[in-house]
């Protein structure tokens, strides 16, 4: 067990303030706890972590807070888990997502539109 928990399912309106009274009124002791927000509109994303400063006490609060009502919302408390490190190189992806099609991306129109495989005299399609 971790010394950091996952809280969630939280209401949109709990700030980590309110989510630190809500711990410590159900007689949970951590070290702090952040509310996670959206980096465009700095409003809460429904969920937190929980720092504790023993196995044991994360241990204890989590038996505790699972399941429990906040605002008509059954708080879901799990062990949180590290996320790999998502830092890559490189452009990614397959290529054929990169090429443009459509009228999508720098090129413009359609691919068959750049010139390539056409004759000149053929007047027949307009071009």
């Amino acid at each position: 067990m971790g010394k950091k928990l996952y809280l969630g399912n939280l209401p949109w309106s709990v700030s980590s303030t309110d989510l630190e009274q809500i711990m410590q009124d159900n007689g949970v002791a951590c070290e702090r706890a952040e509310v996670v927000l959206d980096k465009e509109t700095h409003q809460s994303r429904g969920f937190a972590f929980a720092h504790f400063v023993s196995d044991a006490d994360a241990e204890r609060a989590m038996h505790q807070l699972d399941g429990l009502s906040i605002m008509g919302r059954s708080l879901a408390a799990r062990e949180a888990i590290e996320r790999p490190d998502r830092r890559g190189g490189g452009r990614g992806g397959p290529r054929s997502v990169a090429r443009s099609w459509e009228g999508e991306g720098d090129r413009g129109g359609r691919r068959s539109d750049r010139g390539r495989g056409r004759r000149r005299d053929d007047d027949s399609r307009g071009w």
